[in-house]
C-alpha cells in the first residue's frame, strides 16, 4: 500500500520490524493523512504528512513532515503503520495550516460516523496552539471546535438512540408497565419530535 511504502521510505535502513518496536515511534502518520485513514471527511491523503521525532527534511512532494514528537497516548496502527489518533491529527492538520474548512468537515463528519471526542486529551493538544488562533485556553479551544461542527451531529444522534431504545419491545413495556411516574409513549413521541427537529436545525447560525 503506497502509505506503508512512504512510511518505510523515511528510513529506509531499518526493517518495519525493527521500526515498528520503537517507543515512541519514529514517525506516525498525521493530520490529513490520518484523517483519510480513519475516512473522516473528504481529504487526500497525499501528500502524505508524518510526524517525526527526529528534525528530518524532505525534497519530495508527496511528503509533508510535521517535525514533533508524538506521545504514545496519542498512537493507533492502521495499515501496519503508527497513526495520529484523531485528536492529535486534527492538532496536526492547525499547526500545518491546513484549510479551516477541511479541519471543520474533518470535525463533523466524525461525529456523525460516532466518534466520540477525548475532549480532555484534545484540550491539552490544542493549548499551545491557542493563543496564536485567538483563545484563551486549549479547553476554550477544542469547545469551540466541537460546539461549531459536532455537537449537532451529537444531539441527534443520542436522540435518535435513546428513542430507539425507547422503542424496542423489550423496554416499552417496562416502562409502560412501571408505576414510576414516567408516560412512555409521551417521551416517546417528544424524542421522536426533538429528532425530527435536530434534522431541520442549523446549529451554525446560533
Amino acid at each position: 500500500m503506497a502509505i506503508k511504502a512512504a512510511w518505510l521510505s523515511l528510513y529506509p535502513q531499518e526493517t518495519a520490524y525493527e521500526r515498528l518496536g520503537k517507543r515512541p515511534p519514529d514517525s506516525v502518520a498525521t493530520g490529513r493523512t490520518a484523517a483519510s485513514l480513519y475516512a473522516f471527511g473528504n481529504l487526500h491523503a497525499t501528500p502524505y504528512c508524518f510526524a517525526v521525532s527526529v528534525s528530518k527534511r524532505t525534497a519530495r512532494p508527496d511528503l509533508e513532515l510535521v517535525n514533533a514528537d508524538v506521545d504514545e497516548q496519542d498512537v493507533t496502527h492502521s495499515f501496519d503503520i503508527p497513526v495520529a489518533t484523531l485528536e492529535r491529527a486534527i492538532t496536526d492538520m492547525i499547526r500545518t495550516h491546513d484549510d479551516p474548512s477541511l479541519i471543520d468537515d474533518v470535525i463533523a463528519d466524525a461525529a456523525k460516523k460516532g466518534h466520540i471526542f477525548d475532549m480532555d486529551r484534545m484540550s491539552d493538544l490544542l493549548s499551545p496552539l491557542s493563543k496564536t488562533h485567538g483563545f484563551a485556553s486549549g479547553t476554550e479551544f477544542a469547545h469551540d471546535l466541537i460546539k461549531r461542527n459536532a455537537v449537532h451531529a451529537i444531539t441527534k444522534r443520542a436522540a435518535k438512540e435513546l428513542y430507539q431504545a425507547l422503542s424496542s419491545s423489550e423496554l416499552l413495556p417496562i416502562l409502560q408497565e412501571s408505576r414510576a411516574t414516567i408516560d412512555a409513549e409521551g417521551l416517546k413521541s417528544a424524542l421522536a419530535s426533538l429528532t425530527r427537529a435536530l434534522g431541520q436545525t442549523d446549529w451554525g447560525n446560533e
